[in-house]
């Protein structure tokens, strides 16, 4: 897993190669490079990885490449370019949608709460199972998509597993898991929204950190 934009260098991409890289994910979020490179704050990181990942699949071509997106404020009009893109430029084998994890106290710029989602993340996931049914979501709950499809709307955390950020992010004692190392800005939690929802037993609610801060006003069970 890596941002991708030292692929372009042809001698890092050969001892990638000669290591026995099999399988890489990299990010893109956005269709053009402005998009993308404010969504990370670097410039010219969009023609540094895309640059890389079309070099790499020329000269391995069996390298396994899943591409991620974060749907944010600089993106969520891009959503449905950035599907064309990943799959008619780069043709990677694999791309998902998810979302950031708001952090403790971080009403960040780029974050697009739960409650305010729902149109963009309708649309483009309506719009990818048309050109893509292997395009999946990640993190979202069902009720955001208005729609029970677990095939592509992957909710629960198992699937990835949380990032081992040792003690300094542990969640308060009362709220640990069975995860080891689970930080608090990965948990989540069923609300009264949820009782009487179809998707009950296979969702596993919102993240806590968004919810707290931004409730569920509008957002509609299935």
């Amino acid at each position: 897993m890596t941002h991708g934009t030292r692929m372009e260098e042809p001698a890092l991409l050969n001892r990638l190669i000669a290591a026995g890289l099999d399988r890489i994910e990299i990010p893109i979020y956005g269709s053009k490079p402005n998009i993308h490179d404010q969504a990370t704050q670097t410039p010219g990181s969009f023609i540094s990885v895309t640059k890389g990942v079309k070099e790499l699949l020329e000269k391995a071509p069996d390298i396994e490449v899943v591409v991620h997106c974060l749907i944010m404020k600089k993106n969520k009009e891009d959503l449905c370019n950035i599907v064309d893109y990943v799959q008619n430029e780069l043709k990677a084998n694999d791309f998902f949608f998810s979302i950031p994890c708001l952090a403790m106290n971080n009403h960040s710029e780029f974050y697009v709460p739960f409650k305010e989602l729902g149109p963009y993340a309708r649309e483009v996931y309506k719009y990818a199972l048309k050109v893509n049914k292997n395009i999946s979501f990640c993190e979202i709950p069902f009720c955001i998509f208005g729609e029970y499809n677990p095939v592509n709307i992957k909710n629960c955390i198992k699937d990835f597993g949380p990032p081992n950020l040792g003690k300094y992010n542990q969640p308060p004692e009362e709220q640990k898991t069975s995860i080891s190392n689970l930080p608090r800005y990965r948990l989540k939690k069923k609300t009264n929204l949820c009782i009487d929802c179809k998707a009950f037993e296979k969702c596993d609610g919102f993240f806590i950190n968004d919810i707290e801060n931004y409730g569920t006003q509008g957002i509609q069970n299935l």
